[in-house]
């Protein structure tokens, strides 16, 4: 992998060549971050009158702005403002037979299972033991019908897939639960 830097960017240019290329970001970042070529066509822009460059007393250049360019490529916050989402790529699901191997090595599944909290909602967390297989639910409360509900969603989730829930290992939040 490759990366460039802007330090490697300064090489060939004199001192005054940086310093005036980083002068003009900054007049760009000054006028809102305007595009190159709106603030190239500023700076070649004379008065009417005086005939001087319409920017009253600015010490950039053209030159300047080319030099920036070259050494700091684009404008990212122009970039930023003009770049627009694109659509992603639509995931499909792949199905996978579990092998007849599994399943009868595995047929019986002890079951680990906890109400854990992530930005203060419950979800209950499930391990099988020897298979590994996680599940995490949305408990929306966490009364003894609803972990119920979830435990009995689990197991049904297990039997679909060939596995029997011999044991469920758990804390005595799922006490009432017990029968």
């Amino acid at each position: 992998m490759l990366v460039q830097s802007v330090r490697g960017n300064f090489e060939g240019f004199t001192k005054r060549e940086v310093k005036g290329a980083i002068a003009a970001r900054d007049l760009q970042a000054n006028m809102g971050h305007i595009s190159d070529t709106n603030l190239e066509r500023l700076l070649k822009k004379k008065d009417d009158v005086s005939q001087s460059n319409i920017l009253h007393d600015c010490p950039v250049t053209t030159n300047d702005l080319h030099n920036a360019k070259i050494i700091f490529g684009p404008s990212l916050p122009q970039l930023k403002g003009k770049s627009v989402r694109e659509k992603p790529i639509r995931a499909e699901p792949e199905y996978t037979k579990i092998p007849l191997e599994i399943i009868e090595r595995n047929r019986f599944v002890t079951l680990v299972a906890d109400v854990m909290f992530v930005g203060g909602l419950p979800f209950l967390i499930s391990l099988s033991r020897r298979i590994r297989f996680v599940t995490v639910q949305y408990m929306p409360r966490r009364t003894a019908g609803e972990l119920c509900n979830g435990l009995k969603a689990i197991v049904n989730l297990y039997k679909r897939a060939g596995f029997t829930c011999q044991a469920a290992l758990m804390d005595n939040e799922f006490e009432p639960l017990k029968t």
